[in-house]
């Protein structure tokens, strides 16, 4: 009964059920700590493993993949370092936490992957998603040295390439693979939206086994890229069921086509039809209320995200909110946002601050910022040339004095 519970993802009732069981197998905890996982509950899961009266490999290895999908990698592998007994599940979901962080720890991902007792067509799949996040060409070296290979394993190719945008390669494998599902299709077109070709777009669609919900998305997403606002929402219109994905793409159409305040109206239509946005939904708009120099709309957006939708702000939500608020003149806040934030910023962040100083000609703060941004980002030949756009027009200070370690010559 826990276990049908579980698989309609009736939570509520599950835990009722769980107390009320006078003596609990270990296969009970396992269903219940997998469950709160599956509900985004990472807390309450490990709150769970926690009680157990005793843990199995599995129940390790349940908490370890609720650890991974929580994204805390430093907890994920403190996990993994107290797993009394490793299996290839084990190992593959430490493979799987690094691989989360693309080439950020790449080379952490394949120190674990060369360190495995064994591997399996899995893992194998694993290390392609993390080589394409560095290079195509060691994913290709991967793929070619696996001992076997599945749908997912050419998938995982077709997936790589198509996030690249690279059509030709993405075809071509397409044309090689022994057997397609509606991932395969989905995959070919994604490839050609990213290279604007909307005509062979609707061909691929128009050839597809069957549509579903996520091959629906992509040929929306198709429209989106091209900038075909009017066919993205005749498109939308006549969707079945439209999901996060799907309000996102209408959302990123409005922003293309410069419709910023209708890319914000369809946000909040979207949440009030009760559709939860995800991450990408909350760049979207961020992105829109940045180009559209909406910054009050954008601060109740990035607000919003931990306390109305229970999700935590990444960093490509702080770059994108220090971007609008660059844009918009309020560079005093935009520079309390770098410092403040919990990541190390970047060049991203570092651009843009000393973009807004630039367009609205305070040197002075873009003299500071620069030398910070410098200091952590000695190599960013982009930091050095906007500092010399910055200060071009003020002859009375001397910026030639800043080498490449962000110090005095």
């Amino acid at each position: 009964m826990l276990a049908a519970y579980d698989q309609f993802g009736r939570i509520r009732e599950l835990e009722d059920l769980f107390d009320r069981i006078p003596e609990r197998e270990i296969v009970s905890w396992i269903i219940l700590l997998s469950a709160n996982t599956q509900e985004g509950n990472f807390a309450r899961a490990r709150l769970v493993f926690d009680r157990m009266p005793q843990w199995s490999v599995v129940a390790w290895n349940a908490a370890l993949s609720s650890s991974m999908r929580s994204g805390d990698l430093n907890s994920t592998i403190a996990l993994f370092h107290a797993t009394p007994e490793r299996n290839l599940i084990t190992w593959s979901t430490l493979l799987g936490a690094y691989s989360q962080y693309g080439h950020h720890r790449l080379k952490d991902a394949m120190a674990v992957f060369r360190a495995m007792p064994l591997y399996d067509v899995v893992t194998w799949t694993i290390v392609l998603d993390v080589c394409f996040a560095s290079s195509a060409d060691e994913a290709n070296r991967y793929f070619h040295a696996m001992p076997a290979r599945n749908l997912v394993t050419w998938n995982t190719m077709l997936g790589g390439y198509s996030r690249l945008g690279d059509a030709r390669k993405t075809a071509r494998l397409f044309q090689l693979m022994p057997e397609r599902d509606i991932l395969s299709w989905t995959a070919l077109l994604t490839a050609h939206a990213y290279g604007r070709n909307i005509y062979e777009c609707r061909r691929i669609f128009s050839e597809m086994p069957y549509h579903d919900t996520a091959s629906e998305a992509a040929m929306l997403g198709a429209y989106a890229l091209a900038g075909n606002l009017e066919d993205a929402q005749r498109f939308f219109a006549g969707m079945g069921v439209r999901n996060v994905v799907a309000w996102t793409c209408l959302v990123g159409a409005y922003a293309r086509a410069g419709r910023f305040q209708g890319a914000l109206d369809v946000f909040r239509t979207m949440v009030l039809d009760g559709i939860r946005p995800n991450e990408i939904s909350l760049c979207c708009v961020l992105l829109g209320c940045s180009h559209g120099g909406m910054v009050s709309d954008g601060w109740d957006c990035f607000r919003s995200m931990a306390g109305d939708h229970g999700l935590r702000p990444l960093k490509e939500h702080y770059g994108c909110m220090v971007d609008l608020l660059s844009r918009a003149g309020h560079l005093r806040d935009a520079q309390d946002l770098v410092w403040n934030m919990p990541f190390i910023p970047d060049e991203v962040e570092w651009t843009s601050l000393l973009g807004g100083c630039k367009l609205h000609k305070d040197s002075t703060r873009g003299s500071e910022a620069a030398k910070s941004g410098v200091s952590l980002n000695p190599e960013c030949a982009s930091l050095y040339s906007l500092l010399a756009n910055i200060c071009s027009d003020d002859q009375e200070k001397d910026y030639s004095g800043y080498n490449k370690d962000g110090k005095g010559k």
